[in-house]
C-alpha cells in the first residue's frame, strides 16, 4: 500500500512538472536569475547558456558554461527548472551533445529577456516607429509587420511627451534590388489630423533626428509619455561625471575602468533625476557595453549589449567601439538615441533608435526591477531607405 501511495505521489509530481507552460518555465528562470547569475552575467566567467532536459522530468533545464566549445579548464553548472531551480548534476555526454548541435547562447540574453504578462499591450499592439518623415508635407511612414493591428487602429502619434491624433493614410510597399533580386517591405503611412501641431511637436528636431511612434488608443490607456531631456546627434559627447562614474564602477566591480561614456538622457522624477548613460567598461580580461540608469545613488537598472570575456584577453580595445558617436571622429555604430520614455504599470519603457553600417534598430526596452529587458526589437536594412 505504501508503495502504491509513493508511486501515485510521484505520478502527481510528474504531471505537475509536465503541466508547466513555456511561460511558467521562463518565469521560473527569470525569478532565480539574481541568485544563479549574480556573479556571472556581464562581468565574470559564465558566458553561455543552453536548455535541455537533464533530470528526466520532461522540462528543459538551464545549463550555464564558461565556454561554448571544448576548452581546457571549462566549467559548467545545471539547474532544474521543474524543481524550483535546484542544482542538478550534468554529465559530459549532455555537454558534448550541446557542443555538437551548437545550442549555446550568451547568458546576457537571459537577463535581457523577460516572460511578458499575458495580453501585454506593448507586445500585442506594438508601436510603429516612424522611420521616415517629412514635416513640411505632414507625411509619416513606418514599417508594417504582418502581426500588427490594422492601420486604422493606430490613432495617435507620440514623441517625447507630445501626443497628437493621426489618421491612417494607407498601406504601401517600397522596393529595392539586391544582386538582381527585387525585394520589398510593407510600410504604413500616417498624417497628423491637425498639421499645425507639427511645429510644436518637433521643435528643434529635423526630419532625420526625430523618431515618433504611432500607437493605438488602447495603448495610451496603459502608457503615459513623460517629459525628459536627451542627447541629440550631432551634439558634442557629454561623458559621465565623476559621481556617476564611481556608482557605475562600484556596481560592476572596481576591476573595470570606463574607457568611453556618453550621457543619453535625464528623466526628472519626484525623488530626483534618473540619468541614462552609455558606457564601455574595460578590464584586464573583458570589456562590456551597457546602457545604465543612475538614480538615488545607485545603478537603478542596466541593459548589457555586448560582452567579451576570454582567458588571456589581449584584444585591441580600439576595435571595441560599438555604440559610440561618430561626432568625435571615430565612426562606428551610433550611440543609441532615446526618443520616448513612457510610464507603464510594468515599469518605465525606453524607446531607442541606433544605427549600424547596414541599417537601424528600433527597440523598446522596459525597466523591470534592476534590469532593462527587451520587449520590441526591429531591424530595418538601409536598402529600403
Amino acid at each position: 500500500m505504501k508503495r502504491m501511495i509513493a508511486t501515485f505521489a510521484l505520478m502527481i509530481a510528474a504531471i505537475g512538472c509536465w503541466a508547466m507552460t513555456e511561460d511558467e518555465q521562463d518565469r521560473m528562470v527569470w525569478n532565480h536569475l539574481d541568485d544563479i547569475l549574480v556573479e556571472d552575467v556581464g562581468h565574470t566567467a559564465y558566458m553561455y547558456f543552453a536548455k535541455t532536459d537533464v533530470d528526466g522530468d520532461g522540462i528543459d533545464d538551464l545549463i550555464i558554461s564558461t565556454e561554448s566549445r571544448p576548452t581546457a579548464g571549462r566549467a559548467f553548472k545545471a539547474y532544474s527548472v521543474g524543481k524550483n531551480m535546484a542544482p542538478v548534476t550534468v554529465n559530459t555526454t549532455v555537454i558534448d551533445s550541446l557542443d555538437h548541435s551548437e545550442l549555446w547562447s550568451m547568458t546576457e540574453y537571459l537577463a535581457n529577456r523577460w516572460p511578458l504578462p499575458a495580453g501585454d499591450i506593448t507586445l500585442h499592439e506594438p508601436p510603429i516607429f516612424i522611420s521616415s518623415m517629412e514635416k513640411a508635407k505632414n507625411e509619416f511612414i513606418g514599417w508594417r509587420e504582418s502581426y500588427y493591428p490594422p492601420g486604422s487602429k493606430y490613432t495617435h502619434m507620440v514623441f517625447k511627451p507630445h501626443v497628437n491624433e493621426i489618421r491612417f493614410a494607407g498601406d504601401d510597399r517600397i522596393f529595392s534590388s539586391l544582386d538582381g533580386d527585387t525585394l520589398w517591405q510593407s510600410v504604413r503611412e500616417f498624417k497628423l489630423k491637425d498639421p499645425k501641431v507639427v511645429a510644436k511637436m518637433f521643435r528643434g528636431y529635423t526630419d532625420g533626428n526625430a523618431v515618433p511612434v504611432a500607437v493605438t488608443r488602447n495603448f495610451l490607456t496603459t502608457h503615459q509619455p513623460l517629459q525628459f531631456s536627451r542627447w541629440l546627434s550631432p551634439e558634442p559627447v557629454r561623458t559621465v561625471d565623476r559621481s556617476a562614474m564611481q556608482i557605475i564602477l562600484a556596481h560592476y566591480g572596481m576591476k573595470y575602468s570606463i574607457m568611453r561614456s556618453q550621457w543619453l538622457a535625464t528623466l526628472p522624477t519626484e525623488v530626483g533625476n534618473r540619468d541614462y548613460y552609455q558606457v564601455l567598461l574595460v578590464g584586464p580580461k573583458s570589456a562590456l557595453f551597457a546602457t545604465v540608469c543612475v538614480a538615488e545613488g545607485t545603478v537603478a537598472s542596466a541593459y548589457e549589449y555586448e560582452d567579451y570575456s576570454e582567458t588571456g584577453y589581449k584584444r585591441d580595445l580600439s576595435d571595441l567601439n560599438m555604440f559610440e558617436s561618430d561626432v568625435d571622429g571615430l565612426f562606428s555604430e551610433h550611440l543609441p538615441e532615446i526618443m520616448c520614455i513612457m510610464h507603464t504599470d510594468q515599469g518605465l519603457e525606453l524607446y531607442f533608435r541606433w544605427t549600424s553600417m547596414e541599417g537601424t534598430h528600433y527597440s523598446v526596452v522596459r525597466e523591470v526591477g534592476t534590469r532593462m529587458v527587451l520587449v520590441v526589437d526591429e531591424y530595418h536594412y538601409w536598402m529600403f531607405g
